[in-house]
This record gives C-alpha cells, sequence and structure tokens, in this order.
C-alpha cells in the first residue's frame, strides 16, 4: 500500500513541476501511426500452444475474401462467408479436401447501396436446413437521403433489414423481406436463433439517445419468429408507441449473438474506447447504451461518472482496454477436450492499436461467472471478425482484411494427425506444356532419387502458394536435405519414413501412415524413404524454393 501511495505521490509532484515549468506535451499526430504493418498469411498452417488445449493448428482454408464478417457451415462440408457490403461467397470443401473459393458471390441477394456501411452484414442457417435449405442474412437498405447542402456533410441513414432465402445450387431463391427497421444510423447486426422458432438479432445503437427510446429499433437487441412475426410475449408489444420487435434495449454496436447450450442469449458488445461487454440478455431489460458505459469517448473523457446505475443490467465480463469484439460461440464438440463448454469472443484489435486481434476464451462456473480467459493467437496480427463451431466439431474463423482469409482451428496430435488434406488455392495457374516441362526438368534432378512422378498446379520456382504432387517408388531414399521455404506435407497413401539432422539416423525415423501431416520447417534439415509400397505426399508451400543436398544418397545396399 505505501508503494502505491508513494508512486502517486510522486505522480502528483511531477505533474505540478511540469505545469510549473510550462511543459507542453508532445501531440499524438506527431507521432508515427500506432499498429503493426499488414501480415499476410502466406502458409499453409500455423501451430501454436495454449494453455488448455496444446498443440493447435489454424489451416488457412481459403484467401481472397473482401472484409469477410460472417462464415456459416453447410452440412456437406462448404461454407458460406458473408463479405460485408458485398455478398456471400461460396467455399467448397472448407472442412476438409481441396478448399476452392468459388470466384463468384451467390446470386439472387439485393444490389448494394452505394454509401459507406451499406449491404450485406450477417448471414445464417436455419437450424432446420438440412431440410428446408433456408439461408438468413441482414442488410443495410438505404435510408433518407442527407440534406445536400448540410455543413459538414450528413451521413447517409440506412434501413436495418432482415432476408431469407432458399439455397439452390449457387443462388438464394424466394428471397423474402421480413424485417425493415425505420430510417437512421445503422452499423452492423447479427443473428441468433434459438432452436425454438424464434430468431434474435442486434441492431447498433449511435450516440444519441435512440438506443433508450422504444419507438426505435436501433441499439436494441430484436426478437422474431424465424418467419418474421413478432411474438406475442415479446416485453414491449402491449406498449403504445414501442416497436413490438424490440426485446432489450441500451446497446452500442454489438457485432456479437449467440444462444448458449442452456438456452442462454448473450451478446458481445463494442464500448467506445474500453468498455467492451459480454452480456446476459434478458426479456425488457436495459444495459446502458448512451447514459451508463465502462468506456471513455474517443478523446480521452469519460461516458459516464459511474459505470453502474439503478435499473441497468451489468455486463458479465468487461474488457479494459478494448479488444472489439465481434462473433462468438460456445464450444460443445469433442475435438478440443480442454476447451468444453468455453465461450470463444473474436477480438479485431487490443487497445486501440491496429493489427493487434485475436480469438479470446472465457471460462465460466455452472453461474455463468466468469473464472478465467485466455488470448490467442495474436501473432497472426488479423483482425478476427467471426468463429463458429462446424459439425466436425472443429472451430471456424474468418478475418476481416482485404486480403480475408477463412480459417479451421483443428487440434494436432503429439506425433502425427490423421486428417484430410488441407491445399492452398494456388495463385499461379500452369498449362499442361508447363507441367510436362517441370516433370521432365524433375525427372533429371539427382537430388530427387527415383522415377518419381509429378502433377503440380504451382511452380514452386516463383512467387506465390504451389503445390505439387509426388509419388516415391518402393526404397526410394531422399538424403538430408533443406529447403527455403516452409511446407506442408500430406502422406495420401502408403506409409512414408521421416526424420530430421544432417544426418541419416534409421533409428530415428518416425513412420507416417496414409492421412498424416508434417511439416518440413525452412533451412531445416531433414530426409524421407519409403519402404516396400510405393508412397503418394502432397506438398503446399509458397515460393519460389529450392533444395539443397546436405550429403550424398546413402548406397545402393543399404536401400
Amino acid at each position: 500500500m505505501r508503494v502505491r501511495y508513494g508512486v502517486a505521490r510522486g505522480l502528483q509532484f511531477l505533474a505540478a513541476v511540469s505545469l510549473a515549468a510550462g511543459f507542453h506535451p508532445v501531440h499524438a499526430q506527431q507521432a508515427p501511426p500506432p499498429g503493426i504493418e499488414p501480415v499476410a498469411l502466406n502458409q499453409p498452417a500455423y501451430v501454436f500452444d495454449t494453455a488448455q488445449q496444446h498443440k493447435v493448428r489454424i489451416v488457412v482454408v481459403a484467401h481472397g475474401l473482401r472484409h469477410p464478417f460472417a462464415v456459416a457451415l453447410l452440412p456437406s462440408g462448404d461454407a458460406l462467408v458473408s463479405e460485408r457490403g458485398a455478398g456471400i461467397r461460396l467455399i467448397h470443401n472448407a472442412a476438409g479436401g481441396v478448399a476452392q473459393l468459388d470466384p463468384t458471390p451467390l446470386e439472387g441477394l439485393p444490389a448494394t447501396p452505394a454509401f459507406r456501411n451499406a449491404g450485406l452484414q450477417d448471414v445464417a442457417l436455419h437450424p432446420d436446413f438440412a431440410h428446408n435449405h433456408l439461408v438468413y442474412f441482414t442488410f443495410n437498405q438505404a435510408g433518407n437521403p442527407p440534406p445536400a447542402d448540410a455543413k459538414p456533410p450528413v451521413r447517409q441513414e440506412s434501413r436495418v433489414s432482415l432476408f431469407r432465402g432458399e439455397l439452390v445450387g449457387h443462388a438464394l431463391t424466394h428471397v423474402q423481406q421480413l424485417f425493415v427497421g425505420g430510417s437512421g444510423s445503422t452499423s452492423g447486426s447479427r443473428l441468433a436463433f434459438d432452436g425454438h422458432g424464434m430468431v434474435y438479432m442486434t441492431t447498433g445503437g449511435p450516440f444519441d439517445d435512440a438506443p433508450q427510446r422504444l419507438d426505435t429499433v436501433y441499439g436494441k437487441v430484436l426478437r422474431l419468429r424465424d418467419d418474421g412475426t413478432i411474438p406475442k410475449d415479446n416485453p414491449f408489444v402491449d406498449k403504445a408507441g414501442a416497436r413490438g420487435e424490440i426485446y432489450s434495449l441500451g446497446h452500442r454496436d454489438h457485432l456479437g449473438l449467440t444462444v448458449s447450450p442452456d438456452g442462454v442469449v448473450l451478446n458481445a458488445e463494442q464500448g467506445p474506447n474500453g468498455g467492451d461487454e459480454l452480456n446476459v440478455i434478458l426479456a425488457g431489460h436495459n444495459y446502458g447504451w448512451p447514459k451508463v458505459s465502462f468506456g471513455r469517448d474517443y478523446a480521452g473523457p469519460r461516458i459516464s461518472e459511474s459505470p453502474v446505475a439503478e435499473g441497468i443490467d451489468q455486463p458479465i465480463v468487461v474488457w479494459l482496454p478494448s479488444i472489439a469484439p465481434g462473433g462468438l460461440t460456445f464450444y460443445t464438440g469433442d475435438k478440443f477436450p480442454g476447451w468444453a463448454g468455453n465461450l470463444f469472443v473474436t477480438s479485431a484489435r487490443r487497445g486501440e492499436i491496429p493489427r493487434t486481434g485475436g480469438l479470446e476464451r472465457v471460462v465460466f462456473n455452472s453461474k455463468m461467472e466468469e473464472l478465467s480467459r485466455e488470448t490467442m493467437f495474436t501473432e497472426l496480427h488479423q483482425r478476427f471478425r467471426d468463429v463458429r463451431q462446424g459439425a466436425d466439431g472443429l472451430l471456424y474463423a474468418v478475418t476481416d482484411e482485404d486480403d480475408g482469409a477463412l480459417l479451421r482451428i483443428e487440434p494436432v496430435a503429439a506425433s502425427t494427425t490423421v486428417a484430410e488434406v488441407q491445399v492452398a488455392e494456388p495463385r499461379i495457374r500452369l498449362a499442361p506444356a508447363d507441367i510436362q516441362a517441370l516433370a521432365a526438368q524433375a525427372a533429371k534432378n539427382p537430388a530427387r532419387p527415383g522415377p518419381a512422378s509429378l502433377a503440380l498446379n504451382g511452380d514452386s520456382t516463383k512467387a506465390g502458394v504451389y503445390t505439387v504432387q509426388v509419388t516415391l517408388p518402393a526404397h526410394t531414399v531422399v538424403p538430408p536435405h533443406t529447403h527455403r521455404d516452409n511446407r506442408m506435407v500430406y502422406v495420401v497413401s502408403g506409409t512414408l519414413y521421416v526424420g530430421y539432422g544432417e544426418k541419416r539416423d534409421a533409428d530415428a525415423l518416425k513412420m507416417l501412415p496414409p492421412g498424416s501431416y508434417y511439416t518440413e520447417p525452412a533451412a531445416t534439415a531433414h530426409y524421407t524413404e519409403t519402404r516396400d509400397e510405393p508412397v503418394v505426399i502432397l506438398i503446399t508451400g509458397v515460393g519460389p524454393s529450392d533444395t539443397h543436398l546436405i550429403g550424398a544418397p546413402p548406397p545402393a545396399a543399404s536401400r
């Protein structure tokens, strides 16, 4: 206690001396803008160690998404991804196999208005999608136009809305508008189904008093039947002048919404500068914005003298500094035993510093009281925007970037992992003649003993993602060597034997059966061999690459 008191008194003394001396602080605009340079996810996968689930791999399923906002996993293993203000993209084989981003968005969506924050937001599947094929999405339509002579210019108003359509092939058909709000200041929105015929929807709240008013839907959580009609037991249905869709009020920008396995509705809400919240949403309750907040204005002053007020529900989790929370989901699968029942929340950035986002893991007790939390995957320096659990028990996330990505989070076994191959989409396509020329060149390469056959969809000697399929005949030995790039190798068929080091050590070889992954880190010496059967492998990396032999092939007698 004395140390804290001395520090406080010391700071007061320094502040007084500085003011007396005419000290002037350096203005923020004189410093370079904060943040980390853009980081490209140019590796096929990344491995992390986390507190409860050791050795977790993040597989880059697909690149080339334009600011993805949400992901929905289809029963087929494909995925729908909403690009905010653009369209819905289809990714084939997102859950395994060779993933491919369809080059064109789904057809059937409304045209996007030409103003900031317009158009598509969230996308979600109806709980009975396997039978009715219904896809729901939120969309900001054009509202009242701003006055042409307004000074300063006034932001274009919009109308938040809810649509649904039937997914048929590469299009949404029979698209219906289920709900539309009045003209106002909208932001992002989220959807969540409770499994009992109800759909919940968030609407952003501006800095005015709209979140506290019942005659507008903004700054609220809404509750509708899945056909868009208003439930009779909504809390304000019978209140004069109130919008019957309103379920709770007093919200700011809440870009996360989920329903727990026990039926509890939770939202993740962004404070202004600090004060991000996780709330249990209850019928008719008020969550305070903009009258009460744990956050500050962006200029520094507090939003409210106290973050607590009578009649205002308190969050069950507060983030100080802010994490810019987005999508959230409870983990109920069996692939990560250490994460059972935990809540995962995406983060776009921490403490207002760009490119510091990641994934938050929050642990609760049976009373929804926080026990612990963990921040993960910040080393990727990505704006994580949504996270969902797939039918396979794995987690899937999207990164809100110019070159956004769909990521699959999966466990790594102690030795090998049996899983489907994940091949990165190549950035360079080769003509058949190019492939034949490369194969002929590879056949003459003494660094690759044995008559290996190759099929390529990218050139490893050039910049860009490449994938090579190699067939190694029986009794093939590749002596110790290194590569200039990181590679991921997937064993398609046969049993491969892999070792590391600058000298071949037969006793140190690891056996990799079909379905195993292993990595060949850049500049790391390694060697491989086959036994009595040929082995087919898929190699994925990012060129340019070369191979450097450390030793000569073993004598024929040892093969």
